[in-house]
């Protein structure tokens, strides 16, 4: 293989940047006649038994026991007639399956009511101006904890935006919060005088995906997103991996899907991209919780302000050195003894250029920008002693993070390069958790694997820095073979 750019989802949207006000703001396209997919179904023999889902009383009872809830029987007892009602409206096979409690289990082990969770909340400051593409693509780039592994087995505890921040990590619902109130947030900002308030709300939607299973997306103006990977869909999209909803959260509101199941039952696949998606207008689709404002609606569990951490550069530029020498010396173990393996440092500093650009196209930012300074760790191609890598593991998962902007392929690094050799890698883009997954990645694409004679390899890292020590890491390894 020969690729001159970052491997890009077949699924994936391209975003171009904030245009015009219309619905099609973030760029987001359809691009089912240029893209090719692949259907992978599994079947288990014996079939394992379905999990028990949480009933629409669990979350009741949760919030009757916490403290400080007796003034809010009226509400409670509106909770539970609207979840008989819910029941009572939605066709009996979408009713089993769907899951329709608008309590969740929250940090302090009681329950909070969904849209206690929404409300508008600033970027970090140095992200304020800048374009939605950019916003969405920093609440991808923290990263991805499931919530088992964070909370010794308990499933879906909500975390406020302020405790996914403190944490660093957060599963769906985590990182959907957070984008949902930054959409409010810059909706809000830039509203136009005559502009329809609705036209620019945000949701959150739970329903269930594949392959994810149980997950929480952000609607806006008729795109869908996936917050922890970046990725947009077109409610309409044929493609769209959410297979059905159960839910739709405003600010102010729950909006229960009542209309039939978008699949046959026992499919194993579907899509929810038939559903009507007037979530406000459509009663006989969509049942609300309040129809009436004469029960108040408790304040948000929100922060109004959040705190963000510093990124200090010299974490940056330490994640970085350390990562490469542990590349380095991976590959040369990878390979064994047996090969020779040489590292073609002039060719790792050309590839580097190459991995700032693409940092800066992701990110939103002009491609012929000045490049910020090379750090000194970055600089020194010497050999260095590894240092340890205990303090930067942390025990979290990593996913890999596609860019989320269109990338050009005419590189003239790479096109210098393939004057006189063979060139064979590929740019990889990771949220950075530790540097043990980041090795695992790498040798998961065999690059390493190449016994022409000749052959040396060209290695680049790149670690660029993001507010609250969010870190964006790139690496490019590649086997270079004289022509």
């Amino acid at each position: 293989m020969n690729p001159k750019s970052p491997p890009r989802s077949s699924e994936a949207s391209d975003i171009e940047g904030d245009e015009d006000d219309d619905t099609d703001e973030l760029g987001v396209k359809q691009a089912a006649h240029e893209a090719t997919f692949l259907k992978l179904t599994l079947l288990l023999d014996p079939v394992l038994p379905v999990a028990s889902r949480t009933t629409d009383n669990e979350g009741v009872e949760a919030w009757t026991s916490g403290a400080g809830n007796a003034q809010d029987k009226p509400f409670l007892a509106h909770a539970q007639r609207w979840a008989i009602s819910v029941r009572n409206s939605a066709p009996a096979n979408a009713a089993r399956y769907r899951n329709y409690n608008v309590f969740v289990r929250n940090l302090s082990h009681g329950a909070t009511f969904l849209p206690r969770f929404l409300r508008t909340q600033p970027p970090p400051p140095e992200l304020q101006s800048a374009s939605l593409a950019t916003l969405v693509r920093y609440v991808s780039l923290i990263p991805f904890l499931d919530d088992w592994l964070a909370f010794d087995g308990d499933k879906d505890v909500w975390s406020t935006t302020q405790e996914f921040l403190n944490m660093g990590a957060g599963d769906h619902e985590e990182h959907a919060v957070l984008l949902a109130n930054y959409f409010m947030w810059y909706d809000h900002r830039h509203r136009k005088k005559d502009e329809d308030h609705k036209s620019s709300r945000s949701y959150l939607v739970l329903g269930h995906s594949v392959p994810e299973g149980n997950i929480v997306f952000v609607l806006r103006r008729g795109v869908l997103w996936n917050a922890s990977t970046g990725v947009g869909y077109a409610v309409s999209d044929p493609h769209l991996p959410l297979r059905d909803v159960s839910l739709v959260v405003s600010s102010k509101n729950v909006f229960a899907n009542v209309q039939p199941l978008t699949f046959a039952s026992g499919a194993s696949a579907g899509s929810s991209h038939d559903l009507n998606w007037d979530v406000e207008s459509n009663v006989k689709g969509w049942k609300p919780f309040f129809t009436t404002m004469n029960i108040t609606l408790p304040p948000s569990v929100q922060r109004r302000e959040l705190t963000y951490g510093d990124t200090a550069p010299e974490f940056v530029e330490q994640v970085e050195r350390e990562l490469r020498e542990a590349l380095k010396l991976a590959v040369r173990r990878w390979r064994s003894t047996h090969f020779a393996t040489n590292f073609n440092e002039a060719a790792g500093l050309q590839l580097r250029e190459h991995l700032l650009v693409l940092e800066r196209e992701a990110n939103g930012q002009d491609r012929h920008q000045e490049p910020p300074a090379m750090s000194p760790a970055a600089a020194n191609n010497g050999q260095m002693s590894p240092r340890s890598t205990k303090r930067l593991k942390q025990k979290v998962k990593m996913k890999l993070a596609l860019p989320l902007r269109r990338v050009h392929p005419g590189s003239s690094v790479l096109r210098e390069l393939q004057r006189s050799r063979e060139v064979c890698g590929l740019p990889l883009l990771v949220s950075f958790t530790d540097i043990p997954r980041v090795l695992q990645l790498v040798e998961n694409t065999n690059i390493h694997y190449n016994e022409r004679p000749g052959v040396e390899f060209a290695l680049a890292v790149y670690v660029c820095g993001h507010p609250n020590c969010v870190l964006s890491v790139w690496v490019y390894l590649a086997a270079l073979v004289p022509l």
